[in-house]
């Protein structure tokens, strides 16, 4: 599979998670689910701080760049959905932020931009 074949979310969320191992990442969960929404993928680098990703794919800007379908609307679901995450797997004074991973195909690679601290603790 050439990068600009990518078809789903679901494959780029694959390619998110080994860039990530790449920088020394610890997956804790990908695609966690509740009621509240889900949380495309889970991680720490040092267990000091937790960083939920959220990761979007598009075959080209025609419709606009991935960040820009990140909505103010899916942030407070994913805003939820964190919080009940932290509810049930994590230490209560634990850090955390929420990064955006966004993958386009340019020049004929897939590009993968990261946006650290969509919101966070703090």
């Amino acid at each position: 599979m050439g990068v600009l074949s990518l078809k789903s979310g679901a494959q780029a969320e694959k390619i998110a998670v080994k860039y990530l191992q790449k920088l020394d990442y610890e997956i804790i969960d990908t695609n966690w689910k509740c009621k509240c929404g889900e949380i495309d993928i889970v991680a720490s680098k040092d267990f000091q701080q937790i960083v939920f990703f959220e990761v979007k794919y598009r075959k080209d800007a025609r419709f606009g760049y991935p960040v820009e379908f990140i909505s103010a609307s899916k942030l407070a679901k994913l805003r939820k959905a964190i919080e009940v995450f932290l509810l049930m797997h994590a230490p209560a004074d634990i850090s955390w932020r929420l990064d955006g991973l966004c993958l386009m195909p340019r020049e004929g690679k897939l590009r993968l931009r990261w946006y650290e601290c969509l919101f966070s603790d703090i």
